[in-house]
């Protein structure tokens, strides 16, 4: 799989066992050259750098823990001690842009899944990466939350590869401008 354009984004419709799968073998994404703005697929785990991958992509999904002793305040400082967040925002407006300003002191385990689901959105989308990958990112979310992503993404999206993993609910991959119909990719 070769993407040359950060505009250029992709989408799986799939049933839930094979956009996981999808996303996983996506992930071996490996930035061949910044000029070009390449990618090219190459397991993580050969590049020298492996300790420094995590950097350049994040990833969404409703399965992925957080961490859940955390008050959500701490739980930004800690993300962003790994990553930078993108330009735009400052930290200390991280939990007003999620909308969860009134529970930035609240442990995460007390959160709703809807809550949770914003904050892993958050984290991805607000981190200074150049690929993100969202596995059903509008799950546990209701009708006011799904429309506060796609908010989220029309302004933070630039010049970054998102990738959306779904199960045909159009409005996850409203933005995109390349479909991949994974029940039509033959194995190689």
């Amino acid at each position: 799989m070769r993407l040359r354009d950060a505009a250029t984004h992709a989408q799986a419709q799939a049933s839930s066992r094979r956009d996981s799968s999808f996303l996983r073998g996506a992930a071996e994404l490996k930035h061949q050259d910044r000029q070009e703005r390449c990618w090219t697929r190459a397991p993580l785990y050969r590049r020298r750098q492996q300790s420094e991958a995590y950097k350049h992509f994040s990833i969404c999904a409703p399965y992925l823990e957080l961490y859940e002793e955390l008050t959500l305040k701490e739980l930004i400082d800690f993300h962003f001690s790994f990553k930078a967040s993108i330009p735009e925002i400052d930290k200390k407006d991280f939990a007003k842009i999620l909308e969860l300003d009134k529970a930035e002191s609240k442990q995460v385990k007390f959160f709703s899944s809807g809550m949770k689901q914003r904050v892993r959105i958050g984290l991805s989308l607000l981190s200074d990466v150049s690929a993100i990958f969202l596995d059903e990112p509008t799950s546990n979310l209701d009708q006011k939350a799904a429309q506060w992503y796609k908010d989220l993404i029309e302004k933070y999206r630039k010049d970054r590869i998102i990738f959306v993993a779904s199960n045909g609910q159009s409005d996850e991959y409203f933005f995109t401008k390349e479909k991949i119909e994974i029940e039509n990719i033959k194995p190689s």
